[in-house]
């Protein structure tokens, strides 16, 4: 059997999604599998999902990682990780995201186990910080493989040089089976349009609030939702700030954080991704499969999702593009039918579970013979 520990801290999202189809889903017969991670940040499925994971017969250790720099918890954490590593000697170490990918990157050259490492980034936080960027340029000496989940965050590795052109892959992620999404449902009356995520810099909130007062201005009836609680940076207060001061943004609901928004987003007549990136766009794709046409900006990860014209509409980073896609949208309900079956269509034929397990599996497979 082949030895493979998986790090990973974030316990809701993308990540956490991702990380779970291999839990649940990995060949146990072929894969001796440690699971390395943190409760700081998780939703109300998380635990459950790790004790699904462990009665599979792997290995669960929580090693306390958490989101924030914080130099003495993330000391012990990696001490944490560097005994586990010790003790289960893997072949491959695969780690999830940028906390968990530093500190076991670290923890797995340190434990002198002969391991070879993958790391998965799950958005590039050295977009956003040239801090970031020089830590990532030193982690990528204890980095055998990068591992991208679109083409496009591949490109964003390269031209940021991360890594060697020759140690990246891109190996995109699954959605659910067809069978675990609800049906196509009729929609709510009225128009609804909604974005889903955290209401931070990432996610580029501002565009979707700039975009629905547009529209709202003319159209007051239409209704605007932003599934997702609030963060901490400064785009979130400026969200806030935003709501406080003007009525047309105050109409904007926000329905604070779930764990499954299929039922809202499947209600919509129009889904918006403003991100100023993604590594893929779970919920972009989830839009896809249940239905509803996408309005997104053409940035990292949904610029491969979305074909403009073909698959849903793209615009550049700007309100008055997206609020004119909208509109668009909303206004001809036979060019949002056209969309949404062939949006579905790319979906299922190209975001399979079995494709992505094959192609993971390959690869410890792969790097392990090494």
């Amino acid at each position: 059997m082949i030895r493979v520990a998986i790090i990973s801290e974030p316990g809701i999202a993308g990540v956490k999604r991702h990380v779970v189809d291999l839990l649940h889903h990995l060949d146990v017969a072929e894969f001796e599998l440690l699971f390395l991670y943190g409760l700081s940040r998780k939703d109300s499925q998380y635990e459950s999902e790790i004790a699904h994971a462990r009665n599979r017969g792997i290995r669960c250790r929580d090693v306390g990682l958490v989101r924030a720099i914080s130099p003495r918890a993330d000391a012990l954490s990696a001490f944490k990780i560097w005994l586990e590593l010790r003790a289960f000697r893997p072949q491959v170490v695969h780690v999830h995201s940028s906390k968990a990918g530093f500190l076991g990157r670290l923890a797995a050259k340190l434990a002198l186990c002969g391991a070879k490492v993958i790391y998965s980034p799950h958005a590039l936080a050295c977009l956003d910080s040239r801090f970031y960027w020089w830590l990532e340029r030193g982690a990528a000496m204890a980095t055998d493989v990068m591992v991208a989940v679109s083409p496009s965050e591949a490109e964003d590795i390269l031209r940021l040089r991360l890594i060697p052109p020759h140690r990246v892959r891109c190996i995109p992620v699954c959605i659910r089976d067809e069978s675990e999404y609800p049906a196509v449902c009729s929609k709510q009356r009225g128009a609804l349009v909604v974005a889903c995520g955290r209401i931070c810099r990432q996610k580029q909130p501002l565009l979707f609030f700039e975009a629905a007062r547009a529209i709202l201005a003319k159209s007051p009836g239409v209704r605007f939702r932003w599934i997702g609680d609030y963060g901490d940076d400064r785009e979130a207060e400026e969200v806030r700030r935003l709501r406080d001061t003007d009525p047309l943004a105050a109409k904007v609901e926000i329905s604070g954080w779930t764990p499954a928004p299929d039922a809202e987003i499947a209600a919509a007549q129009v889904f918006c991704m403003t991100s100023r990136y993604e590594s893929f766009g779970y919920v972009t794709a989830d839009a896809m499969m249940m239905g509803v046409p996408v309005v997104g900006v053409r940035t990292s990860g949904t610029r491969d999702l979305v074909i403009d014209g073909q698959t849903g509409l793209l615009c550049g980073d700007s309100a008055v593009e997206i609020a004119n896609s909208v509109e668009r949208l909303l206004g001809d309900p036979v060019l949002r039918d056209h969309l949404s079956a062939a949006a579905r269509q790319q979906v299922l034929s190209n975001f399979s579970r079995p494709r992505m397990l094959g192609a993971i599996s390959n690869l410890y497979r792969e790097v392990a013979a090494k």
